[in-house]
């Protein structure tokens, strides 16, 4: 198994992709990024990364979303 740590809180996750909290919440409705924990509230910062680089990588094979996208913007 690979180390993917350290993990960040979403707050944390947030400040480091560069989006405000409130941002970054709303982009996981979009997106789909592994969680980690407990409670499932941590994100690790190799995954952060992988996003970062390639978003799509991380979105549903079959978004049925009314709502327009979110505009990624890196």
């Amino acid at each position: 198994m690979s180390n993917l740590g350290p993990y960040l809180t979403l707050k944390d996750a947030a400040k480091y992709c560069g989006y405000a909290p409130a941002t970054f919440s709303r982009l996981l409705k979009e997106y789909v990024l592994p969680r980690y924990g407990p409670s499932r509230n941590r994100f690790a910062v190799a995954d952060l990364d992988a996003f970062m680089a390639n978003p799509n990588d991380f979105r549903p094979a079959n978004v049925n979303s009314k709502s327009k996208p979110l505009q990624l913007t890196i």
